[in-house]
């Protein structure tokens, strides 16, 4: 099951499995994607797990053949990976001990990653011969570069969080990396919410990674993007707060 804890315009998730070592499974795709939905107006959201691990990747005990991982996991983790992109708020990694194959991919899902000093990450979908799904490659080239995905793809080999590190698999190490998270969101979330939202997808947009259910030109959407921040009250409310000398209060509209 997925823990939510909600703080004001901070949002705290946990995979609660310990007992799997927070391996996910299609349920819990699920309960992760209902639970963003819900959350729209979260300007942070902490992913996290409990215990010892972050995420040991796709339960594969309960998957014994290759079609029930393609035909069943793929599409709901490759969901929640895509709803996760167009959240409009910041979804910052806690990674608390190993995340491993779908628990790396998660976390390259998210937009900032903290590692603490038990991390271990990697990709071993080649020592079982499984394969990713093109996007899920594609949204770990845009994080890490061609060389350091085809190091992690073609090895199977495991990093530990200083690697992570210098490779730009996560921006930074903390002892307690929730805590740490927790920090940053709460810096982030004094921003304004729709620039915010809209350089997300604006990176988004110059990785090429598409929104998802439109057919709009890229330029156009991240057009759109930069029209609603122009015109809105924040950035009404922002230019008069540094007329003023003072702190920006945002609202969102």
């Amino acid at each position: 099951m997925i823990v939510w804890q909600d703080h004001g315009p901070i949002s705290i998730a946990t995979i609660n499995r310990p007992e799997r070592r927070n391996a996910l499974n299609e349920a819990l795709c699920g309960d992760l994607v209902d639970g963003l939905a819900s959350r729209g107006g979260s300007r942070c959201v902490i992913l996290t797990g409990e215990g010892t691990a972050f995420c040991a990747g796709a339960d594969l005990v309960t998957r014994f053949d290759g079609e029930g991982v393609r035909d069943t996991f793929r599409p709901a983790f490759t969901a929640l990976l895509d709803a996760m992109g167009m959240f409009p708020g910041v979804i910052i990694a806690a990674i608390n001990g190993p995340a491993l194959g779908a628990g790396t991919q998660l976390a390259v899902g998210c937009d900032l990653r903290v590692a603490g000093p038990d991390v271990v990450m990697g990709i071993p979908a080649v020592n079982i011969g499984l394969m990713l799904d093109p996007s899920n490659v594609e949204r770990l080239v845009a994080t890490i570069g061609m060389a350091s995905a085809k190091e992690l793809l073609l090895t199977g080999e495991r990093i530990d969080p200083e690697t992570a590190k210098s490779i730009g698999l996560v921006h930074r190490l903390a002892d307690d990396p929730v805590a740490a998270a927790l920090a940053w969101a709460e810096n982030i979330s004094t921003k304004a919410p729709l620039s915010v939202a809209g350089h997300k997808q604006l990176v988004h947009l110059a990785a090429g990674i598409r929104p998802l259910a439109t057919g709009e030109d890229p330029a156009t959407i991240a057009e759109d993007y930069v029209d609603a921040a122009f015109t809105s009250d924040d950035v009404a409310e922002g230019l008069a707060a540094f007329a003023e000398k003072r702190r920006p209060t945002f609202t969102g509209r």
